[in-house]
């Protein structure tokens, strides 16, 4: 159902927005309870439902790099490594990454098992594993 409620002028007034969204609510409880679905066999989804078995616990507080260097990502988005502040990501803030010494000297930075990629300490900089822009496109493709 598509709803378009303008003044002459062109412009919302509040009390379409409200009717808009009373409608919109009223939509998706329609669509989700009331309404059989082709796809579920011409049944309602409150008929096939079922709560998970399984608990959620939740993320796990740490993560284990056993024999790897330890760090905590601050909520700026850095690490601290032979005092200097090197910045990773702010998406992984408050997570540990762990960190492989390799033979030149620079680091691998791991969250999990994922490889983010290598922290150079002498520049203090971090240089992450970017995807191939050619794979990349392939893969979409």
């Amino acid at each position: 159902m598509s709803v378009c409620i303008r003044t002459s002028a062109g412009n919302w007034k509040e009390p379409a927005i409200r009717i808009l969204r009373l409608l919109w609510m009223s939509g998706g409880k329609s669509a989700n309870q009331e309404r059989p679905h082709e796809s579920l066999g011409m049944r309602m989804p409150s008929e096939v439902y079922e709560a998970s078995k399984k608990k959620w616990a939740g993320t796990p507080d740490q993560l284990d790099y056993e024999g790897l260097i330890t760090r905590r990502i601050k909520s700026t988005g850095s690490i601290r490594f032979e005092n200097q502040s090197i910045f990773l990501s702010t998406s992984l803030q408050l997570w540990d990454v762990g960190l492989k010494a390799l033979r030149d000297e620079t680091l691998e930075v791991f969250f999990a098992r994922l490889l983010l990629g290598h922290l150079d300490p002498e520049t203090a900089s971090f240089i992450p594993i970017l995807p191939d822009a050619k794979e990349t496109m392939r893969e979409a493709a």
